[in-house]
């Protein structure tokens, strides 16, 4: 498992946790992480995080994967 990975599955276990970091992660999630982290979030230019909320079961979510 790689840091990213682990950064993002403890992330994922404080949204259980924490209504308030769970907030914060789905409006801001650059800065949630870089708070729970302490470091800067360096993204390749051109990528960003999103956090999509699936508590409400209304919304149907799909992906279309890049090409490379």
């Amino acid at each position: 498992v790689n840091r990213v990975s682990l950064i993002f599955m403890m992330a994922q276990g404080l949204i259980y946790e924490q209504e308030n970091f769970k907030n914060e992660l789905i409006q801001d999630p650059t800065s949630a992480i870089e708070n729970l982290t302490g470091e800067k979030l360096n993204l390749p230019e051109g990528k960003e995080v999103i956090v999509n909320d699936q508590t409400n079961n209304a919304t149907f979510l799909t992906f279309v994967p890049h090409n490379e």
